[in-house]
């Protein structure tokens, strides 16, 4: 059986830390750790780059490690070339303090950060560290930057993910995780501690799983999806949800597309083909909607 856990909340500079610590009766395990500060200075033996899958090192914490790593992490990136998606390479630290960085592929060059790519890249990393035989791991907040992930749904995967390798075989001793600003530190430590308010009741089996809501499923659906020119997303309508599909590029003032799914078309035995089918219909519908001039205008 796995150890229950516990929560010990300490303050941290900068701003705050929240030190979660797996325990047994007899000795203390693996621990996570919840600060806010700059990722590139955290003391530990490797810090996972929120990736690119071609390795390119651009902006965000890439472009910190890219400036104060030297030009020697790039080069390896080179060498190694593209990954796939929702996997993790490894490379020498430069001149950082980690010995090692984790390139952690959860988008394409430009694109957006999926759950599925954010769950696969972070337990690959952790798999990556153990590899090495490391001790100590440092994540940002994957995807939350310009890749657009919510940063709340990003902590319930990677705090997952983090607590599920813990309770394995690793070598691992402490997982941290180093947000970039008060907010998010604290939407991490608040999921956190939500995460064990339930844990004992799960264990013991005192509390079902609640069914996934109708926003809920929507949106995991949304994440299957990722396109070079729309944006996806859905926000509750009564018992309906609407569906928002948006243009990436803003400055051509482009309208925004909406369409609803109702309990019917949620309740259906093949939703995800449904809802695919639907979401390539409406898709088409606002590529036609865009047309500034047609023949058939014309002759009117």
């Amino acid at each position: 059986m796995a150890p229950p856990l516990a929560v010990i909340l300490s303050p941290g500079t900068p701003g705050r830390r929240t030190c979660c610590f797996i325990r047994d009766e007899n000795c203390i395990m693996p621990q996570i750790e919840i600060i806010q500060g700059d990722i590139i200075e955290a003391d530990v033996d490797a810090v996972v780059n929120a990736a690119n899958n071609d390795l390119q090192l651009g902006g965000g914490v890439a472009g910190a490690v890219r400036r104060k790593g030297g030009p020697s992490i790039q080069q390896e990136c080179d060498r190694i070339g593209r990954i796939a998606l929702g996997e993790a390479a490894t490379t020498t630290g430069g001149n950082l303090k980690a010995r090692y960085v984790i390139h952690a592929a959860s988008m394409q060059l430009g694109g957006r950060t999926t759950a599925a790519n954010l769950e696969a890249s972070t337990r690959n990393s952790l798999r990556r560290a153990d590899e090495k035989k490391l001790r100590s791991i440092a994540f940002p907040a994957i995807g939350t930057g310009i890749a657009g992930f919510d940063t709340r749904r990003c902590a319930e995967i990677m705090l997952r993910i983090a607590t599920e390798h813990l309770k394995g075989q690793t070598s691992l001793e402490r997982v941290v995780f180093v947000l970039y600003d008060e907010p998010s530190r604290k939407i991490f430590a608040e999921t956190w501690t939500a995460m064990q308010k339930s844990e004992p009741s799960r264990r013991a089996g005192m509390m079902e799983r609640p069914p996934t809501s109708a926003i809920e499923r929507v949106r995991q659906e949304l994440d299957k999806y990722e396109h070079p020119l729309f944006i996806f997303s859905a926000r509750e309508k009564g018992e309906a949800v609407e569906v928002i599909i948006d243009f990436r590029n803003k400055d051509l003032g482009l309208h925004t597309y909406y369409f609803d799914m109702h309990p019917r078309d949620l309740d259906h035995p093949q939703f995800e083909w449904t809802f695919q089918r639907q979401l390539y219909n409406c898709m088409h519908d606002y590529l036609m909607e865009m047309f500034i001039r047609t023949p058939q205008e014309r002759q009117h």
